[in-house]
């Protein structure tokens, strides 16, 4: 039955479902915002997202579309949605390589030991065991990337530091040149 206001004006019943997906959106827009950026960054263009679509990065709707709507409600959360750009982004995301630029972001903002923690729960409702050797596969490259880049930035700060040079770049290593 429609909701009504006190002008009479009818809206739509809107479902529980619906109303979970725009929470998942409210939170996620208000939470990840890296520093000095206020809108959230679009993990497959990396530009700024001011208004755009949620995508379900691991468990999809197509994945969960028979299931009953209390494990459609678990599928909308932190650990599974990213916002993307409508449109290139959007269908780019649903793509091995989207799914991947996708799943890093995951990993930074939400951490490893979450992502899985939330698979182990649904893996108690659905078959799972798919995701799990995705998340594990692209965890694994996650990690690996985030070392070198970590040894990268810290081997190319210590040697600036010991030439005496006041700065430090964290985006160059000995042998790198870059122009000031």
């Amino acid at each position: 039955m429609p909701r009504s206001s006190p002008l009479g004006v009818q809206y739509p019943e809107r479902s529980l479902l619906q109303c979970r997906r725009e929470q998942v959106k409210s939170l996620l827009l208000h939470t990840r915002r890296p520093f000095g950026i206020p809108h959230n960054i679009c993990p497959i263009c990396r530009k700024p997202v001011v208004s755009g679509d949620l995508h379900e990065v691991i468990l999809t709707r197509g994945n969960i579309q028979k299931l009953p709507d209390e494990i459609k409600l678990m599928a909308h959360t932190p650990e599974n949605c990213i916002f993307v750009h409508s449109g290139g982004c959007h269908i780019k995301a649903a793509t091995r390589e989207g799914s991947r630029l996708c799943l890093f972001y995951l990993f930074a903002w939400e951490g490893y030991d979450a992502i899985f923690e939330w698979l182990d729960a649904m893996s108690k409702y659905m078959n799972v065991a798919e995701e799990i050797f995705m998340v594990r596969s692209v965890g694994k490259q996650y990690t690996r990337i985030r070392n070198e880049y970590m040894a990268y930035w810290y081997n190319g700060a210590k040697m600036k530091q010991r030439k005496g040079d006041n700065y430090v770049y964290s985006w160059s290593r000995p042998g790198d040149n870059f122009s000031r």
